[in-house]
């Protein structure tokens, strides 16, 4: 007699037998938690389709810690969450430090609403890896707020822009790659801004898109988050807004 052919792997099969081990056992653990909400016989379709058992007893709990930790420190070395130390000798436990961009409550927040898994204030906070550290006004040299950022991050822009435009790179060509070391000097500051204003009609009509930090309420948080969105805006109106930035800035350096 002739041997049946096996039935062909369903594609969500494919799919969970080829993601990343830590995603599997994070969905793993999800279903876990769940599964009293689940339809009756899930768990039997679940081992036999995945071979996966979710009796509670099999994960050890110190697994599912170490995959909630790694979670929380994943999230908080997001760029739109904390700040690279510029001094790269700070270190702790070998790591740099990085900042946070806003208050742990919120970030709290963030983290539930962002990664659907329910966890207490308490042990998201005892989770925070050591390098995350509050800022303070001796952290940064300058200090880590929007006024001082949105001006660095077009300043950034600029130092970009003169790989394609001729003028800019006049004027940004030979200038620190930090706004905070030109803003020490006002002589220096004050006839770069001079120079940008003078740009050529042509140039003011070039399309610049640059991202910025502000504050946006966002859905279940209390308070505004700091968030860091792209925008797209005349060179004109971007000079404008980069030397009114630039004259409140100076005043926090």
């Amino acid at each position: 007699s002739r041997t049946p052919t096996p039935p062909p792997d369903s594609p969500s099969k494919i799919f969970f037998d080829n993601v990343s081990p830590n995603a599997k056992q994070r969905t793993v653990l999800r279903l876990k938690d769940k599964i009293e909400n689940l339809p009756r016989g899930t768990s039997a379709q679940i081992r036999s389709k995945f071979g996966i058992n979710l009796s509670k007893q099999i994960l050890p709990k110190t697994n599912s810690q170490s995959l909630i930790q790694t979670e929380i420190e994943t999230f908080l070395c997001r760029d739109d969450i904390t700040k690279l130390c510029p001094d790269k000798h700070k270190q702790i436990d070998g790591n740099q430090i990085r900042y946070r961009l806003n208050h742990l409550n919120i970030l709290h927040q963030q983290f539930e609403l962002e990664s659907n898994i329910d966890i207490d204030y308490v042990t998201f906070t005892r989770y925070i890896p050591s390098y995350i550290k509050k800022p303070n006004n001796d952290s940064w040299g300058t200090c880590l707020c929007m006024p001082c950022l949105n001006p660095q991050l077009k300043y950034e822009k600029l130092h970009q822009l003169k790989r394609k435009h001729a003028r800019i790179k006049v004027i940004v060509d030979f200038t620190p790659i930090d706004l905070y070391d030109l803003a020490k000097d006002e002589i220096k500051i004050n006839e770069f801004k001079d120079n940008l204003t003078k740009l050529d009609k042509e140039d003011e009509e070039i399309l610049v898109t640059f991202c910025e930090w502000q504050k946006i309420k966002a859905p279940h948080c209390t308070a505004p988050v700091s968030t860091k969105i792209s925008i797209s805006i005349s060179m004109k109106e971007f000079i404008k807004k980069f030397i009114i930035e630039v004259d409140v800035s100076v005043y926090l350096f």
